[in-house]
C-alpha cells in the first residue's frame, strides 16, 4: 500500500497553509519528548544532519495573476513562505530553489531551463532566506519536474530531505519535451533509493494541474493541499513543514517469533519488537476468549527496499486454518509501513474465511517478500485483545507508535527508518495523559456548571428593589 495523498480542496490561506505545512515537517524532523521545549512553546532545535529542507517558489507568469484579496498570487506566497521562515526551528538545514523568475515564456526552452536555487541548503539563516524571497518576481514558464531532480543535488550527501513545493499549476515544460514530468521524477527518485519527501501546497490550482501535484506527493509520501483562500496559504505552509516524517524506531519487549506454528511464541496483548529476514516466516500464539477479538499490527521499517516489496500478517486458529489475513506494500524508501490485521469476534464474527468459533489460542503469522537479501528487518509488532462484548481492548492503546508519535489505528504509519534498538518510551499506563485531561474538563465543566446555578439563584432569590447578588 503506497502512501496516501491527502487533498484538502476549500478556504485554507496561504500564511496559515504555509504555517500548518511547516508545523506538520517540524513535528517529524525533531522527535520531541512530553516536558521538552517543544511542549512549553520553545523553539525546537533538530540534530545536526538530521534531515534538510528544501523550499521551491514557483515565480511562473500565472503566478501575478489576482489572488482574490486585492494582490497577486506571488505576493501572496512571499509572504506565506516569508512567515514559514520565521517560525522554522534554529539549526534546520534549509535552502530555497525558485523557478520561472529570469527567463519570460517567449523562449519556451530556455524557460523551462530556468530553476535556481538562490540560498543553498545549510544552517538556517532567516535574514539571509527572507531576503531571498522578497527578491522574487514572477516571469516565466513552470518546470516543476526539473527543480524536483535538481532539489535532490541541494540536499547534501545521505542527508534524508524533505521538499515542499508552492506553485499555483502543473508544470507546462514537459508536454512541449522540454523538461521531465514531475510525478515520473518522483518515482524515479524512489526506486533509486532516494530519501525524499515532497509535500505541495497548491494555489488555487486547476483539476489537471492538482492531479499532477497530488501524485508527485503521494509518490514520496508527502500530501498535497490546494488553497482557494489566499489567507489560508500560511497554515496550509505550516501544516506541511510540521506533517511528521517519524523517525521509525524499535521500541517494545523484544521476542522471537518461532521458525513454525507448533514453535509460536506466546504472547500476551502488549508491544514487542522483532525482526524477520527475508522469506522467513514467524509464529506467535495469543489466547482469546469467547467474546473477545485479537488485532496484530505490525510497523517495518522500509529503508532500501523497492517498491514492490510487502509484508503479510495472518491469523490462523488450532487447527492451523486461516482466519483472516491482510498484506501491504511498502510506502517507499526511507520510511515505514504499517499493516494490521484483526480475528474478528471469537464464537460470533465471520471473517473471509468463516466463522470464528471456539475460545483458545489463535496463531498469527508474518511473512516478508521482496526485501533485501540477508538483511534482518525490524519491526514493531502490537496484540491487542478487545472484549467485543461488553468490554474494553487490552494491550497496546491507541494507533501505532512510530517515533514519538501516536497514530489513529486506520492510518498507515510513515516515517524514516531508524536503528535497530533505539527504544521509545512505552505507552502510558492507564489511559496516559489524554484521561488526565478529560478528567480537568470535566472538572472545569462542573464548577462553571455549579458557578452558573448559583449566580442564577442569587439573582432569582434577590429583594426586586436591590440589584442581584453576584458569586
Amino acid at each position: 500500500m503506497g502512501p496516501r495523498s491527502r487533498e484538502r480542496v476549500g478556504p485554507p490561506s496561504l500564511l496559515g497553509a504555509l504555517l500548518t505545512v511547516v508545523a506538520a515537517l517540524l513535528a517529524g524532523v525533531v522527535a520531541v519528548p512530553p516536558g521538552s521545549a517543544a511542549t512549553t512553546g520553545a523553539t525546537p532545535t533538530p540534530p545536526p544532519g538530521s534531515e534538510a529542507l528544501v523550499l521551491i517558489l514557483d515565480a511562473s507568469g500565472s503566478m501575478l495573476r489576482p489572488d482574490g484579496s486585492g494582490g497577486t498570487r506571488i505576493e501572496s506566497a512571499r509572504a506565506a513562505v516569508s512567515s514559514l521562515v520565521d517560525r522554522l526551528p534554529d539549526g534546520l538545514d534549509v535552502g530555497l530553489r525558485v523557478y520561472g523568475h529570469r527567463v519570460p515564456s517567449a523562449d519556451k526552452a530556455r524557460a523551462c531551463r530556468d530553476s535556481e536555487l538562490l540560498v543553498p541548503v545549510g544552517p538556517l539563516d532567516r535574514e539571509r532566506l527572507t531576503a531571498a524571497v522578497a527578491s522574487v518576481q514572477a516571469l516565466g514558464e513552470t518546470p516543476i519536474g526539473l527543480s524536483l531532480r535538481e532539489a535532490v543535488a541541494d540536499l547534501p550527501d545521505g542527508t534524508p530531505g524533505t521538499v515542499i513545493l508552492v506553485s499555483d499549476g502543473a508544470d507546462e515544460c514537459f508536454p512541449d519535451g522540454l523538461g521531465p514530468e514531475p510525478c515520473q521524477v518522483a518515482r524515479e527518485l524512489v526506486d533509486a533509493g532516494v530519501d525524499l519527501r515532497v509535500e505541495v501546497v497548491g494555489l488555487q490550482v486547476e483539476p489537471v494541474g492538482r492531479q499532477q501535484l497530488a501524485c508527485m506527493a503521494e509518490v514520496t509520501g508527502g500530501s498535497f493541499t490546494d488553497v482557494d483562500d489566499v489567507t489560508e496559504l500560511g497554515d496550509a505552509l505550516s501544516e506541511a513543514q510540521l506533517r511528521p516524517r517519524r523517525l521509525f524506531e524499535v521500541r517494545g519487549q523484544p521476542v522471537a517469533g518461532g521458525p513454525a506454528l507448533i514453535d509460536a511464541t506466546a504472547l500476551d496483548p502488549g508491544t514487542y519488537r522483532d525482526g524477520v529476514l527475508p522469506g522467513d516466516v514467524l509464529w506467535y500464539a495469543v489466547d482469546a476468549e469467547s467474546g473477545q477479538e485479537l488485532t496484530a499490527r505490525v510497523t517495518v521499517a522500509t529503508d532500501g527496499v523497492p517498491p514492490e516489496a510487502g509484508i503479510d500478517l495472518a491469523w490462523h486458529d488450532e487447527n492451523a486454518a486461516r482466519v483472516e489475513e491482510e498484506g501491504v506494500l511498502t510506502s517507499g524508501a526511507g520510511q515505514a509501513s504499517t499493516v494490521a490485521v484483526t480475528t474478528g469476534e471469537v464464537n460470533g464474527s465471520r471473517t473471509r474465511f468463516g466463522a470464528v468459533k471456539d475460545a483458545g489460542t489463535y496463531y498469527l503469522s508474518v511473512t516478508t517478500s521482496g526485501f533485501p537479501a540477508d538483511v534482518r528487518r525490524p519491526f514493531v509488532l502490537e496484540i491487542l485483545r478487545e472484549n467485543v462484548r461488553g468490554g474494553g481492548a487490552s494491550g497496546a492503546s491507541g494507533g501505532v507508535t512510530a517515533g514519538s508519535v501516536t497514530d489513529p489505528p486506520a492510518e498507515p504509519s510513515l516515517g524514516a527508518a531508524g536503528a535497530e534498538g533505539v527504544e521509545l518510551p512505552p505507552a502510558p499506563a492507564g489511559g496516559g495523559s489524554a484521561n488526565v485531561l478529560l478528567v480537568l474538563v470535566l472538572l472545569l465543566l462542573a464548577t462553571a456548571g455549579a458557578w452558573l446555578y448559583l449566580r442564577r439563584r442569587r439573582s432569582r432569590d434577590a429583594p426586586q428593589d436591590e440589584p442581584p447578588a453576584y458569586v
